[in-house]
C-alpha cells in the first residue's frame, strides 16, 4: 500500500527548493528577501453517489487510486514576486494522467533536471537502423514545471496534476536533487 504522506513529504522538499524566484539582479543594497509560502496537499478523487468527483483527503493510497497534488503559492511579503517558477515532483510508483496539469502550460521532465514542452519525446533506434521520434510514457515523468511569472503581495496561486498509483513499481527514476530554475524560464517549445 502506498502512503500519499511519503509521497508529501518528498514533495514538499521539491516545492520548497524549485519554488523560489531567480535572483539574477545585482543591486547596491540587498533587495528584501521575498516571503512565498507553499502549501502541499494530496486528495484521493473518488466518484460520489451523484457521480461527481470528490477530492478525499489522501491519507493512504492502493494501486489504481487518483491523486491529485495541489500546490498553493502564496505571496505573504510586502513585495511582488518575479519570475517565480512552480516545480511539482510526479512521485515514483505513479503515473501522470494526461491533461490533468492545471495550469495547462506545463513543462514536464523524466528526472534529468530538463524540462521540456508536454509530450516528452525520445530518438530510439529501429532494427532497420533509422532512428524514429516517439513519445515518452507518462508513467516516466518525474516533474512538472511551470512558469508563473509574477506573483503579487498579498496574492496565491495553486498548481496541480493528478497521478495513478501503479500497479507495479516504477522503474523510473526520481530526481535526485529539486530541479531549481537557472535564470528566466526558457522559451516555450522544447523538443518537437
Amino acid at each position: 500500500m502506498q502512503k500519499p504522506g511519503a509521497f508529501l513529504k518528498v514533495l514538499a522538499l521539491f516545492v520548497l527548493f524549485a519554488s523560489f524566484p531567480n535572483a539574477n539582479a545585482q543591486t547596491a543594497a540587498p533587495a528584501p528577501k521575498p516571503e512565498i509560502e507553499s502549501i502541499l496537499t494530496a486528495k484521493r478523487v473518488e466518484l460520489g453517489e451523484d457521480k461527481k468527483e470528490k477530492l478525499i483527503e489522501a491519507k493512504t493510497a492502493k494501486p489504481g487510486d487518483i491523486i491529485e497534488y495541489q500546490v498553493t503559492y502564496a505571496n505573504k511579503g510586502k513585495t511582488a514576486v518575479r519570475d517565480l517558477a512552480a516545480t511539482l515532483p510526479i512521485p515514483t510508483d505513479t503515473e501522470l494522467l494526461r491533461n490533468t496539469n492545471r495550469p495547462a502550460a506545463a513543462r514536464a521532465s523524466v528526472g534529468d533536471g530538463k524540462f521540456l514542452s508536454i509530450p516528452l519525446k525520445r530518438k530510439v533506434k529501429l532494427p532497420s537502423g533509422k532512428e524514429e521520434e516517439i513519445d515518452i510514457p507518462f508513467s516516466e515523468y518525474r516533474a512538472l514545471q511551470w512558469s508563473l511569472g509574477e506573483l503579487a503581495a498579498g496574492k496565491s496561486v495553486v498548481v496541480s496534476a493528478r497521478v495513478r498509483v501503479s500497479d507495479a513499481p516504477n522503474t523510473a527514476p526520481a530526481p535526485a536533487t529539486p530541479p531549481t530554475p537557472a535564470g528566466p524560464p526558457p522559451a516555450k517549445g522544447g523538443q518537437k
